[in-house]
């Protein structure tokens, strides 16, 4: 059988997804190099999506400081920004949306503890009526929130939950199930994580017919991380994950060091508000200005090798050898 590409190898997945029996067991080298290629495919397919979602909730006045996480970067100090975002987020998300794409005890425990979990803090956000009867102290803890005991207490429920699981549910069974059923899970993985997101945009209203634009790059990146998870492993789908969401930050992480005058030149670039800048700002800005070239180019590699991959396996189509009758006796 001739070797699918890359490209068509994830298209056939999402397709109709199949569930292997074991993970890859390609290179560590050859694994790290199809995520900073699917990295850049994904973000190929997303930057088209977020100039096209600003031009359109610029177009209804949609007012940006209504975006969570503008408003988590304009308020937090850049370090913690950098931490939840390149690494705590990534690793709840992964642990709540593709960990149980491959079955075990302990991955399904741990699914169900974090979704529990997450539905708890959508009652309290919607102020269901029952949830009054629940002590402040307890509808207050998040899951980036929670203390020592909060902790304590989740580990100690999942680990009864894994207890029970691994005691009343077959392995073998288990795994005959996720065979059949692996599309199910692995579209309702990729919409359910992009829809979250949703969750960024306050306020929208009427315009959540919107919503499938707004969390397209996200549902688009679901399929993509959930396919990697399943072939692959759990742990690379966190690194593409991390890799994603740090690429997005640092470059505005380098600009908080800043003053206000650079702030200024980036919101209205003319000659004087450039003159205006220190020659420290210069300097931050050409350092943010380096790093996200040096990222771009490495992308752009990689896209240009993933799309090479691609054009290097393609179906050659045989030519057609017509007889020609008028040399027939």
């Amino acid at each position: 059988m001739e070797k699918q590409s890359k490209i068509v190898s994830l298209i056939n997945f999402i397709r109709k997804p199949i569930y292997p029996n074991e993970i890859s067991t390609d290179s560590f080298a050859h694994k790290f190099w199809t995520v900073i290629q699917f990295l850049s495919l994904h973000y190929a397919i997303s930057i088209p999506f977020g100039i096209l979602i600003v031009v359109i909730l610029t177009a209804v006045n949609y007012p940006v400081e209504n975006h969570s996480v503008v408003n988590f970067f304009s308020n937090e100090p850049w370090y913690f920004t950098l931490l939840v975002g390149s690494i705590l987020a990534p690793i709840i998300e992964e642990l709540t949306f593709r960990l149980p794409l491959r079955y075990s005890a302990l991955n399904v425990s741990v699914f169900i503890g974090f979704v529990s979990l997450l539905i708890f803090q959508l009652m309290d956000e919607l102020n269901l009526p029952f949830m009054d009867l629940i002590p402040e102290q307890i509808r207050s803890v998040g899951i980036l929130s929670g203390g020592p005991i909060f902790t304590a207490s989740f580990s100690v429920g999942i680990l009864i939950l894994f207890l029970i699981v691994r005691q009343f549910i077959k392995k073998d069974a288990a795994l005959g199930w996720y065979s059949r059923h692996v599309g199910v899970l692995f579209y309702l993985s990729a919409l359910s994580f992009g829809f979250v997101h949703l969750e960024n945009y306050t306020g929208l209203g009427t315009l959540i017919f919107l919503a499938p634009i707004l969390v397209a790059p996200q549902i688009i990146g679901g399929l993509m991380w959930g396919y990697l998870r399943i072939r692959y492993g759990f742990g690379w789908s966190i690194l593409i994950h991390s890799l994603y969401n740090f690429i997005g930050i640092v470059p505005f992480t380098i600009l908080s060091f800043a003053s206000e005058r650079l702030t200024d030149f980036l919101n209205k670039p003319t000659a004087l508000t450039l003159m205006n800048l220190t020659e420290y700002d210069k300097a931050i800005l050409m350092i943010a200005a380096a790093v996200t070239s040096a990222i771009a180019l490495i992308l752009l590699v990689a896209l240009i090798s993933i799309v090479l991959d691609w054009y290097a396996h393609r179906p050659v189509r045989q030519p057609i050898i017509r007889e020609d009758k008028s040399a027939i006796q």
